[in-house]
């Protein structure tokens, strides 16, 4: 038995050194690139917003550390979006995302010998309820970087596509409650996302149906507006007269949305069939 574990103790041994000595001669390229790649469809939150977009280095030198900075400059113009659109048919109508409607904070960056990423920043301004529809993209392409410093060609252009406008209150969120009739109780638990119809409104489904919608109205007091969404009589939704509807949130700068709880109390009617709802729906993501 003695025998057997010296036996194991030198070949742990053996394999240990074995294993640093590999590390010791792995080497990998230092090379720049965008995660996101390609085309990537985005919102734009109403008024003055941020978008980050993750510019990353790669590379490990021969003791498996990334021990150079890279100095990346970047381009966004026409030059770039004509590129896009000769290799990606279907954009032939679409145009550059016109200045008035962003910044970007600067077109040079430096990723530190001890970093692996930064963040290119692009400041989004007078984004209205106008904002719908669009066919503006903004390329933005790694154009050149420092010496001994690669550019990944498959990864260093990423086209974004501000497509419509978003309010605060926009995003995934989950709801818990129940809908009672005469006849029975339906029990809510699912996960609903929230989409801008206004300044302060969000369209969602309604109640625990899997296709009907209803309209949400976030007022200045904290109270909330239950109705049918605008053109649509499928349905008739109001607010119970008995029971306020409330929200309570505060606007996040990390997830550039408001975060906060719906506690909902409405009455619906679909098929002929009254439905009385209680309801909380509280931010996810």
């Amino acid at each position: 038995m003695k025998i057997h574990k010296i036996l194991a103790a030198v070949l742990g041994a053996i394999c240990l050194a074995s294993c640093e000595k590999g590390i010791d001669i792995i080497t990998v390229e230092n090379t720049v690139y965008f995660p996101l790649h390609g085309y990537s469809a985005q919102t734009a939150l109403l008024g003055e917003s941020d978008y980050e977009l993750v510019l990353y280095k790669a590379g490990l030198n021969g003791e498996g550390q990334s021990d150079q900075a890279a100095t990346v400059e970047i381009a966004s113009d026409a030059t770039v979006l004509d590129e896009f659109k000769a290799n990606n048919p279907g954009y032939e109508d679409y145009v550059m995302l016109p200045e008035t409607y962003y910044e970007i904070e600067s077109m040079s960056y430096t990723i530190p010998a001890e970093a692996h990423q930064t963040n290119v920043r692009i400041h989004l301004k007078n984004i209205d309820e106008t904002f719908v529809d669009t066919k503006y993209l903004l390329p933005i392409k790694i154009s050149g970087a420092s010496d001994g410093i690669a550019i990944n060609e498959e990864q260093n252009v990423v086209v974004l596509h501000f497509t419509r406008f978003r309010n605060q209150y926009e995003g995934l969120h989950k709801a818990y409650g129940t809908a009672v009739s005469e006849t029975e109780e339906l029990k809510i638990d699912k996960e609903k996302t929230l989409t801008s119809s206004g300044t302060s409104s969000v369209t969602t489904l309604l109640g625990n149906s899997l296709t009907a919608q209803m309209k949400l109205t976030i007022n200045g007091n904290g109270s909330v507006t239950v109705s049918n969404v605008d053109g649509d009589n499928s349905v008739t939704v109001r607010n119970n007269p008995e029971v306020p509807s409330v929200y309570v949130g505060s606007f996040d700068e990390t997830y550039q949305r408001s975060k906060g709880t719906y506690t909902l109390n409405y009455i619906y009617e679909e098929n002929g069939v009254e439905y009385t709802v209680s309801e909380e729906i509280k931010f996810y993501l």
